[in-house]
């Protein structure tokens, strides 16, 4: 199902946390922190738990999203005072932050049941940490993430009118987007380079 590739993409980078280690798994927070050995099962334990966690969530979210859009707009045709855009920037954070929150949990689950378990090694340097994190960004998506901030350029100019009331908004955001993909991008070659 379509629905689907969204919650098993992120099931996938949660599972990438699980190194395979002989038999067993190597399970790293983040992929960097001190790894801690978990056998076959309970690695699959973890992500099909994750994997149910994301799925209600994200069903979760939608409903929610659904459920305040419609109430909100039935109120709005009934009240021409209220302020239907910032009615839906309230909506979306009251929907967002539970939503992160939930995930955050279970994201975290492994390292919350595991935490007393010995270590099986050393964590990785902040320097080997990021070099893997760079290795696993392409500069496709760096060139994704550069042209979505000319995007919100357009969204500022046309919409807004530039500097002025939102606009300031998402021309600051598609600064900061494209700031951080120029840094990450040179970061990569650098790296690359070496």
């Amino acid at each position: 199902m379509i629905f689907d590739q969204p919650i098993e993409h992120m099931t996938s980078l949660f599972a990438e946390q699980f190194l395979p280690d002989g038999n067993d798994y190597l399970y790293r927070r983040q992929l960097t922190a001190a790894p801690v050995r978990v056998t076959n099962r309970e690695r699959d334990d973890f992500v099909a738990t994750f994997r149910r966690q994301a799925r209600i969530s994200f069903w979760a979210t939608s409903l929610g999203l659904l459920l305040l859009t419609t109430i909100l707009i039935s109120i709005s045709m009934n009240d021409e005072t209220l302020d239907f855009e910032m009615g839906i920037y309230v909506i979306i954070g009251l929907v967002t932050v539970p939503y992160f929150w939930f995930f955050w949990l279970a994201w975290n689950a492994p390292h919350r049941e595991l935490r007393h378990r010995a270590t099986a090694g050393a964590a990785l340097t902040k320097d080997q940490a990021r070099r893997l994190a760079l290795d696993k960004i392409s500069y496709g998506q760096l060139a994704g993430v550069a042209g979505c901030s000319l995007y919100f350029v357009w969204i500022a100019w046309e919409k807004h009118g530039g500097f002025v009331g939102g606009g300031r908004f998402w021309l600051c955001f598609a600064g900061l987007m494209m700031l951080v993909a120029v840094v990450q991008t040179v970061r990569k070659w650098r790296q690359d380079r070496t």
